[in-house]
């Protein structure tokens, strides 16, 4: 019984370990998107950001109201 103790110690030892690598790669991922590349999603943003208020201010002005 001792033994059996020691393998269910030694597989929830290994799902914790496996969670936190998990949890590890995940906030690597969030630091690449938001770290390493924030400025190129910040200038693809704010380009998408003019061209959808310019759309809006040149339909707004070519229809009247």
């Amino acid at each position: 019984m001792n033994r059996r103790r020691i393998t269910s110690r030694v597989r929830i030892q290994l799902l914790g370990l496996l969670m936190l690598m998990g949890m590890g790669a995940l906030g690597l991922k969030l630091w690449w998107i938001q770290v390493a590349h924030g400025q190129e999603w910040l200038v693809m943003r704010s380009i998408f950001t003019c061209r959808k208020w310019s759309k809006a201010i040149a339909n707004a002005l070519v229809s009247p109201p």
